[in-house]
């Protein structure tokens, strides 16, 4: 048997497009990959439409496996032009708009070459170009299960550029990336980054985890445990972290080192006004506090009408007395009349009376 994966460009066509000569019987087509049987040697071709080649490792002998793309037929003048000394990040964004004929694999393994540029720009800008073909969004040049056009270890030597620019752009594609096959070498990556010495860069790692272990690419737990140890550190890098901790609770249960209670104590201490976000959406494994209620309501500037209600009917009475602590007398600011307009079916009468609202009748 022998496996070519291979990722076909949308607008030449489809898998089935791909031929193979000199296997032991009859092949069949996955989603990105062409199994064969094979006594001898396997040659893939492509069998589609004109102005389109397969390439890549296209002869393979039995039990191997390797990889292929079917990309625009070449020559591709454009190659030569960003192979010049004094290439510029412009040159890049002219020659691969959207707008520009469709890439051959020369180009695009000039693409990856360019990563490794000597000039700072132009390997972000690079890097900024590979994201829509390893991203799994299915909205890029290649379908979401195709192999990605990276080679193994680009990610982590990305990673370690010089350039804060270019580790910035990389976290938009490990957030994005596709190929589960390499979840270490994205962790590995993703480990250094929210870690990254520059701030911009730390703030986006922290933000780009919960996306990066929603697509099976870092363990949600790891991702908790990394966000964790960032919630004392002020300004957006905390707040990215709270952000991320949120996020998490759709993948989590609040078990062992998974511990919201004192995640939100954390929260309210150094990011008080994301105690909302965070608490919301834990709410079901964080029991209401007065204490942490008053301080939301006294201290921020926001509002969540979900956990607002969620604690109307958990625990009414506590509530109240939240309430009334806050606002004991008219007039009202805007933020009690909004959350008294939240309570607005709450059937407690100690609630509503606590709220404002009109008794029942």
């Amino acid at each position: 048997m022998v496996t070519l994966h291979v990722g076909v460009l949308l607008e030449a066509g489809v898998l089935t497009d791909v031929a193979a000569d000199g296997a032991a019987g009859a092949c069949s087509w996955t989603v990105s990959q062409v199994n064969c049987p094979a006594k001898n040697a396997v040659t893939f071709r492509w069998a589609g439409d004109e102005g389109w080649e397969l390439s890549g490792t296209t002869t393979l002998q039995p039990g191997e496996s390797g990889t292929a793309f079917v990309l625009a037929a070449g020559p591709d003048p454009r190659v030569e032009l960003l192979s010049k000394k004094s290439l510029t990040s412009d040159d890049i964004q002219t020659h691969l708009s959207p707008l520009a004929p469709p890439l051959t694999k020369e180009l695009l393994d000039r693409l990856v070459a360019l990563s490794e540029h000597t000039q700072p720009n132009v390997r972000r800008a690079a890097v900024q170009n590979l994201h829509s073909w390893t991203w799994g969004s299915g909205l890029g040049p290649l379908p979401a299960t195709a192999p990605v056009p990276v080679p193994e270890g680009w990610l982590t030597d990305r990673s370690e550029d010089p350039f804060w620019g270019v580790r910035r752009e990389l976290i938009d594609i490990l957030r994005d990336f596709r190929d589960r096959q390499r979840a270490d070498e994205v962790s590995t990556a993703v480990d250094r980054l929210i870690r990254d010495p520059d701030p911009r860069v730390q703030k986006a790692a922290l933000l780009a985890l919960s996306s990066v272990s929603k697509n099976g690419l870092l363990e949600p737990e790891r991702a908790w445990a990394s966000a964790i140890r960032s919630i004392e550190t002020p300004g957006p890098r905390g707040r990215a972290a709270v952000i991320t901790l949120a996020r998490l609770a759709t993948s989590l249960d609040a078990d062992g080192d998974i511990d919201p209670v004192a995640a939100l104590e954390k929260i309210l201490q150094h990011h008080p006004r994301l105690g909302w976000k965070f608490w919301a959406a834990w709410r079901n494994d964080i029991p209401f506090r007065e204490d942490w209620a008053f301080q939301l309501f006294s201290t921020t500037s926001g509002l969540h009408k979900g956990l607002i209600v969620h604690w109307s009917n958990t625990d009414p009475d506590g509530l109240a007395a939240v309430l009334r602590r806050w606002e004991p007398a008219a007039p009202h600011s805007e933020r009690f009349n909004s959350t008294s307009g939240y309570l607005g079916k709450t059937t407690i009468t100690s609630l509503r009376e606590a709220a404002g609202l009109p008794e029942l009748k």
